[in-house]
């Protein structure tokens, strides 16, 4: 909840908080975030009642949140007097693209930085990568000097057949370039499943 600037109905608003998506639709988590896109205009600071929640409830002055598993509601109250009161009601989707659900980093993530592959050898063999998330992941190969090198993107459905030698070192990322997962080859033929 902020004052209400110039243009805007008094005495507060609520503002949107958090990291503006870029223009591809992806977010950048160093990015700083901002408090100052307006939403709602004069909001009330006098209202006394606090709303019914089951689950978590937080805010203050006419504006609650209530978290209840999964589902989150909001509350704009005011206390007006000789005025008929009306219900209104409203969904929220995501701006950017359709709510999917992401995978979540593996463990081998955090070892990144000590990883690197090792010098090619004769034989080579085959990792073949299932993409069944519903977001496009890119895939890195880590040089002999640890550094990630783009070799493609992997579509949802899509499977990614990627010549390698024995313990090469290869790492899946979201399309901001965060790991989800860190492959090491073998000398065979191997295939993994991103869920």
């Amino acid at each position: 909840i902020r004052p209400s600037p110039s243009g805007w109905l008094q005495p507060r608003m609520v503002a949107r908080y958090g990291r503006v998506p870029l223009a591809d639709g992806s977010i950048n988590p160093c990015s700083s975030p901002v408090s100052s896109d307006p939403m709602i205009d004069a909001l009330s600071t006098t209202m006394k009642t606090t709303p019914t929640c089951a689950g978590v409830l937080s805010g203050d002055g006419g504006f609650y949140s209530c978290v209840e598993g999964s589902e989150a509601k909001l509350f704009f109250q005011s206390d007006v007097s000789e005025t008929e009161a009306r219900t209104a009601s409203s969904t929220v989707a995501s701006r950017v693209m359709d709510v999917q659900t992401l995978p979540l980093p593996s463990t081998a993530c955090a070892l990144e930085s000590t990883l690197s592959s090792t010098p090619p050898q004769k034989n080579q063999s085959v990792l073949s990568i299932n993409n069944k998330t519903m977001i496009p992941v890119n895939l890195y190969w880590l040089n002999t000097s640890g550094v990630r090198q783009m070799r493609g993107t992997i579509l949802p459905n899509q499977t990614w057949p990627q010549t390698t030698y024995n313990k090469y070192v290869w790492v899946v990322t979201d399309s901001g370039g965060t790991c989800l997962d860190i492959y090491v080859t073998k000398k065979e033929d191997s295939e993994v499943t991103l869920q």
